[in-house]
């Protein structure tokens, strides 16, 4: 059948051909590299400070781990999948596989989600789509790597290092296909896709040069493991900057201030990404200077135009004057598929779709009807691409690729569109399949899923809702209405899918649509859903309060919600922060609101969602900026684990829990690992004994140093806020003591009396501390045993610690907290808190540090040079004992309060408890020079300063020298 013109078709440009084209992937990068020696790959460390890696550099890496990896007996053609989290190291090792005649499997940004999230369902089922599949890892990942497969991964570092010592023979023929990457497809589930040596030559050489502009300087904010993240391989730059999405999550404002320090021309990121961008630039509190930005690409997922003009307005005001806003549109299977369309062309406040452009390079593009035929120009049909140099190799389980075509070749993007002279515009996807928290979920699936939860007297059809600019998954039933059934519907797709529908209904078995073959018709089914009047009714007191598009939008990005109330949290039940973007991002396409993400994130739950999109303030929006505050994404994970503890909330970020607060005694503050933990030792330390609890890093963020010193800090803060000079304990269980140690470092540091520090089940690494230490162990546990850790214990104590004792308690691992050993851990810590407070600390904390002085008969007048015995009684004035060894001494001032000379005398003074004094000779030498001179009298503690160094209370003395 022939095209004519008034038929919805349009044909990309043929793919350049290069006389130059490398042969091989290798060949390519490798040229690449020699064009641009000085090419640099840049990231971020935790600290968000830039890190500068050459391409250079990471060659003879990837040439040590091809070695190591063939040492370590990994075949030509076997697949490695990769669980390392750093750019550098994905590249270094997408170089080897290349090399080695491997295919590579990337999975940094799902790993790093699987430990975020606790969840690595998706993670497992990935990796099993390639049978005997070899895991290479860093430290983090080879954790991951254990608990998913049982078994041991291969360590980085260890592989190059074996590389190092062997040599690759010579590099292998490329594999095929040499890449998988994660995609939904365009069916919706989840599968791998592979793409092979000729569509990567394709994408990476054909169609792109950097002969054009050798000086650019691009950042992209994706994963490695997606097919746009996948770009930091090829050296398309000379300065080339990735970001991953977790990081900019946690402080969006990397990506302004890398764009600043690199004069970045190029951005690329998705739409949820540049929301927060966005806010971060207008809430920026000082300009910076992006004049080099002259282009943002929006892709990954839907495009908002709403979001990418408010990006280029808040750019605009640190600079970039000139950046234009440009929405892609491709696939993982596909590659690119169009130029690319300017979203700064539409005018604010249109709702027109966004124009993406003419078909690119080696790319048709077509618009079919249901039959599969061209449809009239300007007509909205199914989207389906023809670019069979650019398509990938097939999916790892060898099912559904066949799916995705139709005749011809034609790939079926799922996506319906509409061509209008030769330009693509998007109007939703197709009833088959809905995008939702940005995965393609396949409606038939869905059906399945609903067959057991609505049972055989009930039939139930998924469809896709729209009319909001966004899509929204509806579930139709035929059949009587039952709340159990509506019930059982939420859980079967929330355990299932993790997504929650946002409107369910009922109808009458006889109002069952069905087709001429008995097939149910979603489209019907859709239109009933829409024409229901509400949403169903949520139970009585809970929505009430608030519109019920807000509660369906709420319940939609949830996992397992089954019903909402006003005090919902949303991460306590189950949201993570790109599912709180999205509802950010409904409640702005529904309200019109435009809410800031920190806003939300400072009081995640419904009540605070409604106020903020009724323009009320609440008592948390005008709370004083914390110190040393945490990533929001770390600092709302935490939050949300401790949302289910019992006790009161002390402090402003409610990262901190108190049970008997009214005791007596110093506070005790430890790092738990769970509620149940703080709940029980709280019961048996009984109403004297404060507690304060805090949540270790176990599921929500890792123990590298960065991450310990930043939630330390922040911990810190809250204990100051209760206690600010002590005398107060610190402690923790497991993980939990490895914070705890970092807290008690930066007390001592800030001289606040700590007379213990307990670790319990210590089994890291030993640091230097300072202060008392006492490690406690089970009678029945060798995890965490002080004695069982080093051949020699008290060596390795002395080396790194002040002074330690060890103590059995009764249980085990996991069982402390039980009430079987709870009681002997309380005897335990009470005996030994009580025996710490008696001892007198070795270096004063503030507290300590008050004394009265009184001087007998100070001098008036002295020769210069002369010496003359002072009488001074000295009382403690303070609430602690002063050990033995504290000096009283004196210096001398001139009368502007200049201090000439701060040596002069000391004496020794004995212990001293609280109230009690001592009379002692203390000997002074008047200045060589004559003149008119203050002698200043005080407390010294030698390695610490003068009690009264602003001589508020130290007696003072006008001497005459002559």
């Amino acid at each position: 059948m022939g095209e004519p013109a008034l038929f919805s078709v349009a044909r990309g440009a043929p793919l350049p051909q290069r006389p130059d084209l490398p042969a091989t992937l290798l060949e390519g990068i490798r040229g690449r590299l020699e064009r641009l020696p000085a090419a640099r790959l840049w990231t971020v460390d935790a600290e968000g400070r830039p890190i500068a890696t050459a391409y250079s550099e990471l060659w003879p890496r990837a040439d040590r781990i091809a070695a190591g990896l063939a040492e370590a007996g990994v075949g030509r053609g076997e697949a490695v999948a990769l669980l390392a989290g750093s750019v550098p190291d994905f590249v270094a090792v997408f170089w080897a596989c290349l090399m080695g005649g491997h295919a590579l499997l990337p999975l940094s940004g799902r790993a790093r989600r699987a430990r975020e999230t606790g969840r690595s369902d998706t993670l497992r089922a990935l990796i099993d789509q390639l049978p005997g599949a070899r895991v290479l890892a860093d430290a983090q990942g080879g954790e991951l790597a254990r608990a998913l497969a049982g078994k041991e991964a291969l360590d980085l570092d260890a592989v190059e290092r074996r590389g190092a010592e062997a040599r690759l023979v010579a590099p292998a023929p490329a594999a095929e296909p040499l890449c998988w990457l994660p995609t939904s497809g365009a069916t919706g589930r989840d599968r791998l896709a592979g793409l092979g040596e000729a569509a990567l030559l394709a994408r990476r050489f054909r169609r792109r040069d950097i002969g054009r502009s050798p000086d650019d300087v691009r950042m992209w904010v994706y994963d490695p493991d997606s097919v746009t993240g996948l770009n930091a391989a090829f050296i398309h730059a000379a300065d080339w900057a990735q970001l991953s999405p977790t990081q900019v999550l946690a402080r969006p404002e990397l990506v302004l201030d890398l764009a600043e320090r690199l004069e970045v021309r190029r951005l690329a990121l998705t739409s949820s990404l540049a929301r927060l961008v966005a806010e971060a630039a207008e809430t920026a509190p000082q300009t910076r200077n992006l004049a080099a930005l002259v282009k943002v690409a929006m892709g990954g997922e839907t495009v908002d135009a709403a979001v990418a003009r408010r990006l280029a307005e808040a750019l605009a005001r640190h600079g970039a004057a000139r950046v234009r806003m440009f929405a892609g549109y491709g696939a993982t299977e596909t590659g690119s598929l169009v130029l690319g369309g300017e979203i700064a062309r539409h005018a604010s406040g249109v709702a027109a779709p966004i124009v993406l452009g003419g078909p690119a390079a080696g790319v048709d593009l077509r618009i079919v009807d249901e039959a599969g035929e061209p449809v009239p120009q300007g007509v909205i049909g199914a989207v389906e691409a023809h670019c069979p140099e650019l398509m990938f190799s097939g999916y790892a389980n060898a099912v559904g690729a066949a799916a995705g075509f139709g005749p011809g070749g034609w790939w079926r993007t799922g996506d319906l569109g509409r061509l209008e002279d030769g330009l693509l515009s998007l109007h939703g996807r197709i009833k088959q399949v809905i995008a939702l928290r940005g995965r393609k979920l396949a409606l038939e699936d869905i059906d399945a899923a609903l067959a057991p939860a609505v049972g055989a007297e009930r039939r139930a059809v998924a469809c896709r809702l729209g009319g909001d600019g966004e899509e929204r998954l509806g579930v139709m039933v035929f059949g009587a209405a039952d709340a159990a059934i509506e019930r059982a519907i939420r859980r079967a797709i929330g355990e299932a899918f993790g997504v929650q529908p946002a409107r369910i209904g009922f109808a009458a078995m006889a109002a069952l649509p069905l087709g001429s073959a008995g097939k149910l018709l979603r489209s019907p089914a859709a239109e009933m859903l829409e024409a229901a009047a509400a949403p169903p009714t949520a139970p009585r007191g809970v929505i009430g309060a608030v519109d019920a598009r807000l509660g369906a939008l709420w319940r939609e990005r949830l996992p397992n919600g089954e019903e909402v109330s006003l005090d919902s949290h949303f991460f306590a039940d189950g949201g993570d922060s790109l599912a709180a973007l999205r509802l950010l991002a409904g409640v702005e396409a529904q309200f019109g609101q435009k809410l800031r993400a920190a806003a939300f994130f400072s009081d995640p739950t419904l009540r605070r969602l409604t106020e903020l999109i009724a323009g009320r303030p609440t008592a948390k929006a005008a709370a004083p900026a914390m110190k040393w505050p945490l990533p929001p994404v770390m600092h709302e994970r935490l939050a949300a684990e401790l949302a289910r503890w019992p006790g009161e909330r002390p402090t402003p970020d409610r990262l901190m829990a108190g049970l008997n607060e009214a005791g007596r005694r110093p506070p005790l503050f430890w790092v738990f690992q769970s509620a149940q933990e703080f709940a029980a030792l709280a019961a048996q330390l009984g109403p004297d004994q404060p507690l304060y609890g805090f949540r270790s890093g176990h599921g929500v963020y890792r123990y590298d140093e960065d991450s310990l010193q930043q939630v330390a800090m922040r911990y810190v803060q809250d204990v100051l806020a209760i206690s600010p000079n002590g005398p107060l304990f610190v402690g923790g269980n497991c993980q939990g003591g490895r914070v705890a140690l970092v807290m008690a470092e930066h007390l001592l540091r800030r001289r606040v009396h700590l007379p213990l520090l307990i670790l319990m089940e210590w089994g890291f690494e030993l640091t230097s501390y300072g202060g008392d230490v006492l490690f406690l162990h089970g009678h029945d546990s060798q995890e965490g045993h002080p004695w069982l850790r080093h051949a020699e214990p008290e060596r390795a104590w002395r080396r790194a610690l002040r002074r330690v004792e060890a103590e059995s308690i009764p249980g085990r691992h996991g069982r402390y907290f039980l009430p079987a050993h709870a009681p002997g851990l309380a005897d335990v810590l009470i005996r030994r808190m009580a025996e710490a407070l008696a001892r007198p600390p070795d270096m004063l904390p503030k507290a300590a540090r008050l004394a009265e002085l009184r001087a007998q008969a100070p001098p008036g007048r002295m020769a210069a040079g002369q010496r003359q015995i002072l009488q001074v009684t000295v009382r403690n004035a303070s609430a602690m004992a002063w050990p033995e060894g504290l000096s009283l001494g004196n210096y001398w001032l001139d009368t502007s309060g200049r201090t000439l000379r701060w040596r002069d005398g000391r004496v020794t003074t004995p212990a001293l408890k609280p109230g009690e004094s001592a009379d002692l000779s203390l000997e002074a030498t008047a200045p060589e020079t004559t003149g008119v001179y203050d002698l200043a009298i005080d407390m010294v503690e030698e390695g610490g300063r003068w009690f009264d160094r602003r001589r508020r209370r130290a007696p003072v003395a006008r001497v005459v020298v002559t």
